[in-house]
Formats: structure tokens, sequence, C-alpha cells
């Protein structure tokens, strides 16, 4: 399987915080050897880490009480995503010099990246007691709270730091976000339209819009920002990975290849875009082997969780042909559903067609709450009151329940049928005729049943929900940029076959062989 874009960019979001804090207050912080560390950083800038690394370990083998140079070699580590040792060396920095407030900032950013919330706002509120002034401080405890799911505190800190620097765009996303979470739809889309109207100028600025841009499912405007980073830094290797994903979700497969050859040209390390590389491969595949019309809309009842997962929807596959793809599939399928074989493999589509899916449990809620049934006569519902998993789906139904009316959680069921089937085929359990006619009748019910690819999709992440509170709160985020993406990106598989596409023509294959 592929990588995961949403993992790299908070890696590189915690990185270029830490390279910004030194250069974008308002106002210069004191520090022992400023000159060492923005040479230090200049090198970092260029790529250059293992010279930075040995200017601040010369400095340090005749002076190993530098707090600036402990301060700078963090990081170096911080930019190659060495989190716990940037924080070591920024732990010795303090140690050194408990006033160095650019320290406490940095191993804050540090804190936020492996998602230790409490630490990284304590940092921030340190650097904040010593340098109030510096709006970096109040844009990183903004964040920290934001992923805490402190809102309002988050809210509060992006407004604070909006006062000290107005025109800073990446502030008013920050608030954007926060606002976003409390609910504020109007705040939120007045704060995105100011933070887009202003002239951002810095790295960090364009790489920051183009990372909300994304996460909002707009890949095709995210790379106007890239190009500008990329203007300003000819050999910033993750803007170019960033792009390639932006290029490779609009479809653009050839010009994807093309950034990501630049991004790994100007990689520190050789391998850093292996993988990367490898989902490409999977999609090329994909985009070659495409079959008929009414086979890709049935594929495209998948795209949600395929696209998750950086895979086409063109194919039945979705991906390259390869051992290791094959191999990662069989242990998905035995982890997550039991499955390693044929038969297993027909028994539980034969479950999700019928009513053994997870909308059998949804109408036993739904006649719960509307009819007031005896838990013995609901053994779903009570298993649910056991293992903790009540007070979520019973919340779920009680929002969606009447709405959905006789269908319930429909397409959460067959959307993961046609999954299985396609993962069935990948391991040879069912083959290309097979897979064709376990599809097209199920593609036929969901038409039947909902109006749009819309209604659809939003249906479906309901579904989720209901299944796993715990897996909705981890994925929310992603599977709500890519189901914004699918309904608004032109070369989506969502966009590019109409909803009233004629399923009843055959489906002949045009696959290769």
């Amino acid at each position: 399987m592929s990588k995961n874009f949403a993992t790299e960019t908070l890696s590189l979001l915690a990185t270029w915080i830490a390279f910004s804090s030194l250069c974008a207050c308002t106002q210069p912080v004191v520090e022992e050897n400023h000159a060492l560390r923005e040479q230090g950083l200049a090198l970092c800038r260029a790529g250059k880490l293992k010279e930075a690394a040995a200017l601040f370990n010369n400095k340090l083998a005749v002076d190993d009480k530098s707090a600036d140079a402990h301060c700078g070699l963090a990081t170096v580590y911080s930019a190659k995503f060495e989190e716990d040792k940037a924080i070591a060396e920024y732990d010795r920095a303090i140690e050194l010099n408990p006033g160095l407030e650019e320290a406490y900032n940095d191993r804050g950013n540090e804190y936020l990246a492996k998602d230790l919330y409490d630490q990284a706002i304590a940092d921030y509120t340190k650097a904040i007691s010593l340098g109030p002034q510096h709006y970096v401080h109040w844009y990183g405890r903004s964040c920290a709270y934001r992923k805490k799911g402190e809102f309002a505190k988050a809210r509060m800190d992006a407004t604070e730091g909006i006062s000290r620097a107005p025109r800073y765009a990446p502030l008013y996303l920050c608030r954007a976000r926060a606002e976003q979470s409390l609910n504020l739809p109007n705040e939120a889309q007045a704060d995105v339209g100011i933070a887009l109207s202003l002239p951002a100028s810095s790295v960090y600025e364009f790489n920051t819009i183009a990372g909300y841009l994304w996460d909002v499912g707009n890949p095709s405007l995210a790379v106007k920002q890239y190009d500008k980073v990329i203007a300003l830094d000819p050999k910033d290797h993750g803007a170019y990975s960033a792009r390639s994903d932006c290029y490779a979700a609009m479809g653009n497969l050839a010009k994807a290849r093309a950034d990501l050859n630049l991004a790994a040209r100007y990689a520190p390390e050789p391998d850093w875009y292996k993988v990367s590389f490898l989902t490409l491969d999977d999609l090329d595949y994909d985009a070659a082997h495409g079959v008929s019309l009414p086979m890709r809309w049935a594929l495209a009842c998948s795209a949600l969780m395929f696209t998750k997962h950086d895979e086409g929807c063109n194919s039945l596959r979705g991906d390259a042909a390869t051992e290791e793809n094959n191999d990662t599939e069989r242990e998905a399928l035995a982890e997550w559903w039991g499955i390693e074989s044929r038969e297993e493999l027909l028994d539980q589509l034969k479950a999700l067609q019928g009513d053994g899916g997870f909308n059998h449990t949804w109408k036993e809620y739904v006649k719960y709450q509307t009819n007031g049934m005896q838990l013995d006569q609901l053994l779903d519902v009570t298993s649910d009151i056991a293992s903790g998993d009540f007070s979520n789906r019973m919340s779920v139904v009680e929002k969606y329940g009447q709405e959905f009316g006789a269908r319930g959680i429909l397409a959460w069921d067959l959307c993961r049928y046609v999954c299985l089937v396609r993962w069935g085929f990948r391991l040879g359990f069912v083959s290309e005729q097979e897979a064709n006619e376990l599809l097209l009748p199920v593609a036929k019910r969901l038409r039947s049943n909902y109006s749009s690819w819309q209604q659809m999709g939003e249906e479906y992440l309901v579904g989720r929900r209901f299944w796993s509170e715990e897996h909705w709160k981890k994925d929310e985020k992603e599977y709500s940029r890519i189901y914004k993406m699918l309904l608004t990106e032109k070369n989506s598989p969502w966009m590019k076959i109409p909803w009233d596409t004629d399923l009843g023509a055959a489906a002949t294959s045009k696959a290769k062989p």
C-alpha cells in the first residue's frame, strides 16, 4: 500500500514551523550566537543537512555548553524528522539557557509533531511568557489546542496572534479551522477569504495556504500555491512532493511523476520518496487498464476507500499487480475481515448483499428508538451496550434514522461489497468475469436507492461513523477531504462518470492482459 499524504504533510509542517520560528518573529529574539544559527539554517534550507550538523557539532566540540549550538543541532534533527533527537537537543539547550525563547517554541513543534499536545502547549506557554510579542508562539499553541480538540482556546490564541501580525495568512487559516470545528461557518469563510487575499511572501506561508487548500479538497488551487513555494526555493523537495500529490489527485500522472523526480533529486536522503514512486506506479497501472463505463460506474462506488489508499478506480485492481501489493492485501483481508479463501469471500459478499452487514444492526437501533422493543429481541443492541458502542451508535441513529428511512446505511454495506470484490479479484479469489457479474447488480441497487454520488457518499460516511467512532475520529478529516475532492475535481471518478450512466450495457472488459 502507498503512503498517506496527511502524515507526511504533518511532518513537513512541524519542520517548517521550526524553521519559520527563527526568522519570522516581529522582533528579533536575543541569542548567544545568532549568526551561527542563521548559517546553519541556511544550510538546512539548501538541503545540506550534513554540513549544518557538522557546523553545530564543531562548535559543540570546543564548547559543549553552547545552548545556541544545541538548539541549532536540534533544528537539523527536525529537518530529518528525528523528533526524539531534536527534543533531546532542545532539552540540553534549555538546561543551559532557561531563557532561550525559541528553544521552547521549537521543542513545542516537535511535541506537536508527535501528537503530545499537553507538552507542546506547556512549551508554547513558556515561550509566550518570554516573548508575548512574537506571534509564532500564539500560532503554535493555537495549533496544539486545535489538535487536542480545545477549539475555543485555539480560536482565542489565533486571535491573539492576529493582533500581533494582522497580515500573516496562516493565523487566519488556523482560526478558520477552529471556527469550522466550532460550527461557525460564516466566520471561518471570512477568515479564509482574508488569508487568501493577503500578500503572502514566505515559503512557509505559501506552504500553509497550500496545505489548507489540500485539506479542503481543492488540489487545483493548492498547486498554484506550491508553484509560489518553488519559485522562491527551486530546490524545496517537500514542495515538489506535495505538488506531485496534487497532480496525482487531479489525474495528471505525467506531471505528478515529473515533480516526484525533482523531489527525489533534491531530498537529503535518496530513498525518501521510494514509496511515492510505487504509488504512481499503481496509479499508472490503473489508468492503463480501464474497464467499460458501466463497470467503472460500479468501481466508483469504492472511490472513498480506494482514494484513501492512493489507489484508482479505472481498473478492477486499482493498483499494480505486484507480489508486494498482493501480500499486503492478503494480510489486510485476513486482519480486517477474517477472509483467507474464496469461500470466505463469497460468504461475506452474500452477507453484505443480504441483511448480514451493519445495516442489520442499524435497523435494530431504529426499532429500539421508535418502538421501544425489549433488548432481548435486539441482539446487536444488547451486544453494543456490553461493549460500549451503544452511545455512539444511538446518537448517529437519532440524527439520521428518520431521514435514511427503509434503506438505512445500505451505502456502507454495498460500497464495502464493491471493495471486497476488487480485493478478492486481486488475490485470484474471483475471476474478472465473476467480478463483473458480482458488481453490476449491486451497482444497479445502489443507483436505485440513491439520487447522486453526493448522497451515496454522504451516507457511506455516516455508516462509517456508525461502524466505529474510533476510526471515524481518526480519519474524519481525510475522508472529508476526499469526499469534497471527488465531488469537485474534474478528473475524479464521480465527476467523470455521470450518475445516470446506463448500467444495462454489457460489461465487456477493455483491460489489457
